[in-house]
C-alpha cells in the first residue's frame, strides 16, 4: 500500500475516534444534568486528592476518587409513581397491639 492511502486510513479512523469520544461526552453531560440538580461537584484548584471520575449507571451517579478510594457524592434519579402503590394490611393481634401501646403512652 501506498503512504498517500495510509495516511487517508490513518485520518479517517481518528475522525472517527473524535466524533465518537465528541458524542460520548455529549450523552456523559446530558445525563449528570438529567440526575443532579446544580450539577456535578467539581474541584476549585487541583490537587491530586481531588481528582475523581463519575460512574453512572441507570438511575444513579456516583462520583469515585481513585485516590481516596471511596465516593465522593451520590445523584439519585426519583421517580414518582403513585399508581401502583399496594395497599397496607394489617393483622387484626398487631392492631390490637399497636392500639394498646398507643394506649399506653397516653398515660
Amino acid at each position: 500500500m501506498s503512504w498517500r492511502r495510509q495516511g487517508r486510513r490513518l485520518g479517517i479512523a481518528v475522525l472517527f475516534v473524535v466524533v465518537g469520544t465528541g458524542l460520548w461526552e455529549f450523552q456523559e453531560r446530558q445525563h449528570k444534568d438529567a440526575y443532579t440538580w446544580m450539577g456535578v461537584p467539581t474541584w476549585e484548584e487541583f490537587r491530586p486528592t481531588t481528582m475523581h471520575r463519575v460512574l453512572r449507571n441507570d438511575g444513579y451517579l456516583v462520583g469515585w476518587s481513585d485516590v481516596r478510594v471511596n465516593p465522593l457524592s451520590v445523584s439519585y434519579q426519583v421517580e414518582a409513581r403513585l399508581e401502583h402503590r399496594p395497599k397496607a394490611k394489617f393483622s387484626s393481634r398487631l392492631a390490637h397491639a399497636m392500639a394498646d401501646r398507643h394506649r399506653q403512652l397516653r398515660r
